[in-house]
């Protein structure tokens, strides 16, 4: 993960420990890439659309977890034919990063979609499916 994701997550898990966890929410989708309605709508509505949950602990727990990991000593050990996915405007997974991780793991092939942000699963279905299923060989 790029520091700028990190310190928006870390300044994300303090909100949501301060009982904001609805704007803490709001400010890590302004950062996804949901298409440019999609993304228009949080920026605009952001925080309207964000249900403050009763407990943020579930929460804190995951944006604890996203911060903790880190599996750059065992990617030369990933000994299975391997696909990473990302796009060159994914914020929180920056370009040189996507590339060291797929240099460090042996028999990876990148994919990286000019200009897309994260997450690109979700944003181009299609091209994603059909770059998984070639390299799946099916």
């Amino acid at each position: 993960m790029g520091e700028d994701a990190k310190a928006l997550l870390r300044a994300a898990r303090d909100k949501a420990a301060s009982a904001r966890a609805a704007e803490a929410q709001a400010d890590v989708a302004a950062h996804m890439d949901f298409g440019r309605l999609g993304g228009g709508l949080v920026r605009l509505l952001g925080k309207r659309m964000m249900k403050e949950p009763g407990d943020p602990s579930d929460y804190i727990v995951t944006l604890d977890a996203d911060l903790a990991h880190d599996t750059t000593q065992v990617l030369p050990r990933i000994n299975a034919p391997t696909l990473v996915i990302a796009g060159t405007r994914d914020f929180f997974y920056p370009e040189p990063i996507l590339r060291e991780t797929a240099e460090r793991i042996p028999d990876a092939t990148l994919r990286l979609y000019d200009g897309v942000g994260h997450p690109v699963g979700k944003t181009h279905k299609r091209r994603f499916e059909d770059d998984v299923l070639g390299f799946l060989g099916g």
